[in-house]
């Protein structure tokens, strides 16, 4: 009965994981076309896209180091903090989007932490989303990772844990191997002691 249940069990884990497997495959291999081949400033996967701050002009509100998630939207109000590409295309910048700009469908955007406004306004099209989540301190992490030599550190645990896991197997089976080659009591001398057992028991 047991094993009647646990193989439905594992059929719809592994399938789960295969599932899993295949998304996190489409969305990498989506971001990857969208920055390197498309060479996209944002590359975002079903209308949302991370990013690492890297400047203190939100301090207060997105301090420098923290990770962002924003949402592409049709519209955005005043007071909305959004990630918009600047007009030469390249760098994207977050801020507060403060006032409209003179131009229809144009927007003043500023830092909370700058003392002025950005230069030129920004329309609807060079905004990528809204600013939906932040997770303080995570783009660290990730700075570290990718370009202060994180991921060689990295790369030594994963090689300790499996060498560890290896070595485990290995002893175990040697072991495993000891104890079948142990000898054990003939079904003789079993069936024997079994019938002495009995008869006590029996008187």
């Amino acid at each position: 009965m047991k094993d009647s249940v646990k193989k439905p069990i594992k059929i719809a884990a592994w399938c789960l994981l295969g599932v899993i497997g295949l998304f996190i495959v489409i969305m990498l291999g989506s971001l990857l076309v969208q920055k390197y081949i498309k060479k996209s400033s944002v590359p975002m996967f079903m209308g949302y896209a991370s990013m690492i701050v890297i400047t203190g002009s939100m301090n207060g509100t997105i301090d420098e180091g923290d990770l962002i998630i924003i949402k592409a939207r049709k519209e955005y109000d005043l007071g909305d903090i959004v990630t918009y590409i600047e007009a030469d295309g390249k760098a994207p910048v977050t801020h507060r989007l403060v006032n409209y700009g003179d131009e229809e469908g144009t927007f003043i955007a500023k830092g909370d932490a700058n003392p002025t406004v950005d230069t030129l306004p920004v329309s609807v099209d060079q905004i990528k989303g809204e600013v939906v989540v932040v997770i303080p301190k995570v783009g660290l992490f990730f700075k570290w990772f990718l370009y202060e030599a994180g991921f060689v550190y990295a790369l030594a645990i994963v090689a300790i844990i499996v060498a560890g896991v290896y070595f485990y197997g290995k002893f175990k089976n040697e072991d495993d191997d000891e104890d079948s080659s142990t000898p054990t009591d003939t079904p003789n001398e079993n069936a024997e002691q079994g019938g002495d057992d009995i008869n006590n028991e029996s008187v």
